[in-house]
């Protein structure tokens, strides 16, 4: 019923709350291991690297469990069990013990009890990465590219009341990005690629890095009222060459960061042909407010999302329905295959309202239509964007096709063209795209950002940004 009135406004239980708040603290308090549901089983997938399932070398990738049991308590047999029932009864208080009977080398394999401490888990994959890269500029002199790579914007909230240190993207972003200035960047990227969003107040202040101070995204409520939300704090910690890696899974509180410093000409944008279009503002309200809910302890009635407001950038432009256009932007898949917020039913329109005056950077303004006909001219010539660009092509040839041959000997051999180009796909998704380096599962994930064609690109668009403006300051 909810998500008549747009697709962002809907019900969720205690359960969908627990993982919301999950998802923005990223951490958890448990034992580390990612779980599925197999066949009736509940499956070990994987271990957290440092997590107390991980250290106590007692469980193993592909173990099933069987019964699931709380300190001194007797085990409860959780085959064929919801497996969202079964991950609450493995998580807990830190510091309690979880006994898990478990069957390992297959559901007639070797059984085994095991007893695991639970803890703090931190969920670094989805918390910031940094790392340095040298390069080449276009002069062939080493350099130094500050590569910072944002999953989410997150924040512990509770911490922040408690008067606790917790996580944030801003401070992690902000640590990672000082020690690469210690190290002597040149130039960053910052990787918004498939950040989904989360803390507007996180997105406010990662944009408060690198800007002076000023306004950073408008707030329009259904009763027409504008609010107007600023960065406070003057001065930029980061003032040289940036871009901002964006694509169609960048949304909500990514998009008002890649917008605002397009709209300040801080950066250059660089990505497929637009981001995601979340541009709307939601509020949880629980239902154990209500008269009818007030008065019974003995349920929990969980919470409503309804959408309240919108987002619009600096230049008066809703990130709604259209989200961001890059600067540059780059051949991709999704251009032909839209999944976008504009596909999804209920959309609320794209509309605009007043802008807002702000300091622009011009001569990164005056600059984008050069730096646009270089990508076009370097890719138009690269052998990995020729190929993706020809099986682009392809791609969109088989989305256009609306009709088959009934004949079994033409069926046959369209099946054999099809069957050969997606072996050749498969070969060259994984080269242009860094599909190859599988990361071990018991290493940090801190140092592994992808580097892709579009990554490579960004590097490239970077030196040739750094080229035009030194030129422009020698004059």
């Amino acid at each position: 019923m909810t998500k008549c009135l747009d697709p962002h406004s809907n019900y969720f239980g205690a359960k969908a709350q627990e993982e919301f708040e999950i998802s923005m603290k990223l951490s958890l308090t448990g034992i580390g291991a990612t779980l599925q549901f197999d066949d009736g089983y509940t499956k070990i997938v994987s271990l957290v690297p440092g997590g107390p399932a991980h250290k106590s070398k007692q469980l193993e990738a592909g173990d099933r469990i069987t019964a699931v049991g709380q300190d001194e308590d007797e085990p409860v047999d959780v085959i064929d069990m919801r497996l969202s029932k079964v991950v609450s009864m493995v998580r807990g208080k830190k510091g309690s013990i979880v006994t898990l009977h478990i069957v390992r080398g297959g559901v007639n394999g070797e059984p085994h009890i095991v007893k695991i401490t639970r803890d703090k888990i931190k969920l670094q994959d989805s918390e910031a990465k940094g790392e340095v890269v040298e390069v080449k500029d276009n002069t062939g002199n080493d350099k130094k590219v500050g590569v910072i790579h944002l999953p989410s914007f997150y924040v512990d909230w509770d911490a922040i009341r408690e008067g606790r240190e917790g996580k944030s993207s801003t401070a992690d972003v902000k640590k990672i990005l000082q020690k690469q200035m210690k190290e002597g960047i040149d130039s960053l990227i910052i990787d918004l690629r498939n950040n989904g969003g989360g803390s507007l107040p996180e997105a406010i202040s990662l944009t408060g890095l690198f800007i002076d101070k000023g306004p950073v995204v408008q707030i329009r409520e259904g009763s027409g009222r504008v609010e107007v939300r600023n960065d406070e704090d003057a001065g930029a910690l980061y003032k040289g060459s940036l871009v901002v890696l964006v694509n169609e899974g960048s949304a909500s509180a990514s998009e008002i960061f890649a917008a605002a410093l397009q709209d300040y000409k801080r950066c250059v944008v660089v990505g497929t042909y637009r981001t995601h279009g979340k541009g709307t503002v939601q509020q949880v309200q629980a239902l154990s407010r209500l008269r009818a809910f007030s008065n019974r302890q003995d349920i929990k009635p969980g919470q409503v999302k309804y959408t309240m407001a919108k987002f619009y950038r600096i230049n008066g432009g809703s990130t709604q329905k259209k989200g961001v256009t890059p600067d540059i932007i780059l051949p991709s898949y999704a251009e032909q295959n839209d999944q976008g917020e504009a596909t999804l039913k209920h959309v609320l329109p794209w509309d605009e309202i007043g802008n807002l005056k702000v300091d622009q950077n011009s001569d990164i303004k005056n600059m984008i239509p050069q730096l646009k006909k270089r990508s076009a001219e370097r890719i138009s010539k690269d052998e990995d964007f020729i190929a993706f660009n020809k099986d682009l092509k392809f791609f969109a040839e088989k989305l256009a096709q609306k009709t088959i041959s009934l004949n079994k000997a033409q069926r046959l051999e369209v099946f054999k063209q099809d069957r050969l180009v997606r072996k050749e796909r498969k070969v060259l998704l994984k080269r242009i795209f860094d599909q190859s380096d599988k990361e071990d599962e018991n290493a940090s994930s801190s140092s592994k950002i992808r580097k892709d064609v579009y990554f490579r690109e960004a590097l490239k668009v970077l030196n040739d940004l750094e080229e035009l403006l030194k030129a422009q300051a020698s004059k």
